[in-house]
């Protein structure tokens, strides 16, 4: 994808950080303890893991156990699921031993997992419908504005001379929707900065921190 142009322009990718497990921090309105403020939300608990493995095997180890977690819309899962093949874990009996020790740290690290429940709507299903309205009214508005923008999953892809504009936008309409559905379900008002990276085959990846506003 780093390799299309847009008119003959490089473009860069727009990407949200943590997407799923920040909007459901916003969702039922409980912060993630990332300190005040944070560029990468699942290094609150891969740093404090120590396995003798690489950083990188444990951060994805961390968003294994995350991705499962809200996907499962189940916080108290006791083992990785044995059908990805791309798991960072395997079926061994110390493969769940840190699947549940890192759970078990992700529950304090991010306290709105434990809200994950199938009865309300904050599981998989309802945040990936949060999320694309997200990445469709950001996409429309950027369209308003003259800006060409392809999404992709959890982010965009745009002319790089228009990465300023596509933070900034995304950004104001991330606050704008996760503080509307607070109001809505009588939540305390929650707003965020929401954390970003911009990357391109021309653009160093570049991580934009992100913040809670109360």
């Amino acid at each position: 994808r780093k390799y299309l142009t847009i008119d003959g322009e490089p473009v860069v990718e727009v990407d949200l950080n943590a997407s799923l497990l920040t909007l459901l921090s916003c969702v039922v309105s409980e912060p993630m303890q990332c300190g005040d403020t944070w560029d990468d939300a699942y290094a609150v608990v891969a740093e404090r893991l120590e396995f003798d493995e690489p950083y990188e095997v444990s951060r994805a180890k961390v968003k294994q156990v995350i991705v499962e977690l809200i996907g499962a819309g189940n916080p108290h899962k006791a083992e990785p699921s044995a059908k990805d093949k791309d798991s960072p874990f395997d079926d061994s009996e110390t493969s769940k031993k840190q699947f549940n020790y890192i759970r078990d740290l992700c529950h304090h690290a991010y306290p709105a997992l434990l809200m994950l429940n199938k009865k309300d709507m904050n599981f998989i299903a309802a945040l990936s419908f949060h999320e694309a309205t997200i990445i469709t009214q950001t996409m429309l508005k950027l369209k308003d504005m003259g800006v060409a923008a392809y999404s992709m999953h959890d982010g965009l892809i745009v002319k790089q001379s228009y990465a300023d504009t596509t933070v900034s936008t995304l950004r104001e309409v991330y606050d704008e929707h996760v503080t509307t559905h607070q109001v809505k379900h009588g939540l305390t008002k929650l707003g965020i900065c929401v954390p970003l990276s911009v990357e391109g085959i021309h653009v160093t990846k570049h991580r934009h921190a992100g913040a809670y506003r109360t």
